[in-house]
């Protein structure tokens, strides 16, 4: 579960440092960059708004998870 923690937060790490947050302008009608067009700053803002919200709602589930299952792990072996 770490894993996919961590696979999801890398993914969130190079769409950020690669500013696909700038097309998520496609929400309120606008195009981001006219030089790619209509259709590819729809797919890269559609793109960074999937992984934000993998981000934001099963990295913390993800976390917890693994950390629950350590613990219930640790009292069943006593």
């Amino acid at each position: 579960m770490l894993r996919w923690a961590g696979g999801i937060s890398l993914f969130f790490l190079v769409a950020q440092l690669a500013g696909l947050r700038a097309f998520t302008c496609i929400l309120n009608g606008t195009v981001e960059s006219v030089a790619l067009g209509w259709q590819i700053s729809q797919i890269l803002g559609l793109a960074y708004i999937f992984i934000y919200l993998a981000f934001v709602v099963l990295v913390p589930v993800l976390v917890l998870a693994a950390m629950l299952l350590a613990l219930w792990q640790k009292c069943r072996r006593k």
